[in-house]
């Protein structure tokens, strides 16, 4: 009879077995996390890995919370769980929740190894067509990790039939009355506090995770299934300051006076201040290269003969040896070398209704002065939302994966050889005949799992250095790079041409520090029109649109950024987006900070002394940090929200 049994019945007992089982499983996974990359905590002090372990289980037991409390309440309703259907949805719905999380799990393991990130919103943004490549890359590198996930899931299912057969969950036994009120009045309160972190006023934030001077052990403290739902939230409104403070701050920044603003509600939209309107009509070709990580290449950083295509090149072009990329994948690179902006936090604005936004980009630019705009990439171009932004943008020709079919090499798992791209965007600049043209080349084959076309280029084995694969397909990509110049170099249009060549962003491999992890190579190459030699300006890929705008003397930009041929090597700053937070670079500083009002990460990049936080002694200098980068950030978010980078009349249709 109802309020005689005992308080702890079969479905809390189920309960109490599923939740410990979730919280075991989150460490055993953070254990194995610090094993895979243990390298990583060389240098760091056991007690402060030890936090890690610790702080990290109140992630843990927020997302299990999150994930299950919904079991729970289905699991105690009354008259409804009478019915053996219903017991069974709440049955599976509990498997599916520890299968979801063991799944994010999983992938997040093999995701940081090349993202250098736990796995966030990447969880639910890549579930269409581009899902394939990725599975495939991942079955490529690591099928054991395939294998091991079939064998769990195998495991696991077997145990939840037993755990379900032994506790007779599908038979329906009325509840105590003692049972209802310790779930209803104890357990879901309780739950609710542990799925918000706590009774502090915020809820638990990936920013709660930066526990430590020590990255490695902020990295460890977070899972990825708490940080992939938590993404889900992230494109609300940004409120980091106050939006007419951060206008003032960020123009006082880009060096933009109010007679220079067109239009008061189109900030940054500006006309140039010189005397005549005629522009110089050089064409214009971007060569965005995949995961180019700037330690290994240029004239200051190739130490192991990597890339001397590029390096030769750079002997004959301005070379910026403090370059950042905006984010950590090629969705950010891509969107502010071509636009101008930042990327945002969270889901990328690939991805949002915002890239439906009017953005003065070079294509758009390019456009309105009757440039062709030509896209060639050797992948995918629904990767990323990627061909609807160039068509919103205004490309007149766009080449991918299936337009080079027919282009004689093999196809990859990310699509065709870097040549093959390189050859058919040099037949199309060449049957212009004079006509001004704007080229972007979007490299692919320096991506994991770096299969490369030819033996002949592995020069590099697991002796001479742990990224072996790596380093031996970015020498291929550095080769096919000169495959391109020979041709480009006897064509009409190369003395009338302005190459850029840059990263998307870095490999994130596990060898490299908190700078090199976002160094990216920048080079000017146009010989007879700018002066080659070396410039130290800290710089980003928001800076790219106002250079080439200044090259070519165009009328009106609408940037968050600044031409770099204008400015002294004291005056440049850089800010991208670092997982659910923002970094930020000036003079020797380095800084990182998440999206709230704690003072940030700052570190001296030139010593490349991580241990030491500045922000811990120099409060000037982290206010200040912080300041321009919330200013920055704030007014990127702002424009973008309101659609107010330029007006539409000003764009090309």
């Amino acid at each position: 009879m109802a309020g005689k049994g005992n308080i702890f019945t079969r479905e809390l007992k189920f309960f109490g077995f599923v939740f410990v089982f979730s919280m075991a499983m989150f460490s055993f996974f953070r254990f194995l996390f610090f094993i895979v990359y243990n390298a990583d905590f060389d240098s760091v002090p056991v007690v402060e890995i030890l936090s890690g372990f610790i702080h990290g289980m109140r992630f843990d037991a927020a997302i299990s919370a999150m994930g299950l409390t919904a079991i729970l309440v289905l699991s105690c309703l009354p008259f409804i769980n009478r019915f053996r259907l219903f017991r069974w949805l709440w049955i599976i719905a509990a498997h599916v929740v520890i299968i979801v999380f063991f799944l994010l799990l999983t992938a997040d393991l093999q995701y940081f190894q090349h993202a250098r990130k736990r796995l966030g919103y990447e969880a639910f943004a890549y579930l269409d067509s581009a899902f394939l490549p990725i599975l495939k890359t991942a079955v490529i590198e690591k099928p054991h990790y395939l294998i091991l996930t079939l064998l769990f899931l195998a495991v696991f299912i077997g145990l939840a039939r037993l755990v379900v057969k032994k506790l007779k969950l599908t038979r329906f036994e009325p509840l105590p009355l003692k049972t209802y009120l310790l779930v209803y009045l104890v357990l879901v309160p309780l739950l609710a506090i542990l799925g918000r972190g706590g009774l502090q006023r915020v809820p638990l934030r990936t920013a709660d995770s930066f526990i430590s001077t020590y990255n490695a052990v902020n990295i460890l403290t977070v899972n990825s299934p708490h940080l992939a739902f938590r993404s889900l939230g992230k494109t609300r409104r940004v409120d980091l300051m106050d939006s007419e403070r951060a206008r003032q701050v960020s123009l006082g920044l880009l060096g933009i006076e109010d007679n220079n603003i067109i239009d008061p509600a189109y900030p940054i939209f500006i006309k140039k201040t010189r005397e005549t309107d005629t522009i110089v009509p050089y064409n214009v070709v971007i060569i965005l290269m995949e995961s180019w990580t700037g330690k290994f290449v240029g004239p200051d950083g190739d130490r192991l003969g990597v890339t001397p295509i590029f390096n030769r090149l750079a002997d004959s072009g301005l070379f910026f040896n403090r370059f950042f990329a905006t984010g950590f994948r090629s969705t950010s690179g891509l969107f502010s070398t071509l636009t101008g902006i930042p990327d945002q936090v969270g889901v990328p604005v690939m991805r949002r209704a915002e890239l439906m936004d009017n953005f003065g980009s070079l294509s758009n630019l390019l456009k309105k002065q009757n440039y062709r705009n030509i896209f060639v990439h050797g992948g995918l171009l629904d990767f990323d939302n990627l061909e609807n932004m160039l068509v919103h943008e205004k490309f007149d020709l766009i080449i991918g994966k299936n337009e080079l079919k027919d282009c004689g090499g093999p196809e990859r798992t990310w699509g065709y050889d870097d040549e093959y791209a390189f050859m058919r965007a040099h037949e199309e600049f060449n049957r212009l005949d004079g006509q001004p043209f704007f080229g972007m080349i979007f490299s692919v084959t320096n991506h994991a799992p770096y299969k490369l076309p030819d033996e002949s280029f592995a020069i590099f084995d697991e002796q001479d250095h742990p990224e072996y694969a790596f380093l031996n397909a970015y020498r291929y990509s550095d080769w096919a790079l000169g495959e391109f110049f020979k041709m480009a170099e006897k064509a009409d249009y190369f003395k009338n041409t302005i190459f850029i060549i840059t990263g998307d962003h870095t490999h994130h491999g596990g060898q490299l520090d908190i700078f090199e992890n976002q160094h990216i190579p920048f080079l000017l190459y146009a010989p007879g029109i700018i002066e080659p030699g070396i410039k130290a300006t800290i710089s980003s890929q928001v800076d790219i649109l106002p250079t080439v705008a200044g090259l070519l003397n165009l009328p009106y930009r609408a940037a968050l950024g600044r031409d770099l041929l204008s400015l002294g090597e004291n005056d440049g700053f850089a800010l991208w987006i670092s997982g659910q937070g923002i970094g930020w670079a000036e003079n020797d500083y380095i800084a990182f900070m998440g999206l709230d009002n704690k003072r940030p990460l700052v570190y001296d990049f030139i010593n490349r002394d991580y241990s030491d936080n500045l922000a811990l002694r120099d409060t000037v200098l982290a206010d200040s940090i912080r300041m321009k980068a919330d200013a920055l950030y704030q007014l990127s978010a702002d424009l973008l929200r309101y659609n107010k980078i330029i007006p539409a009349e000003y764009i090309s249709f």
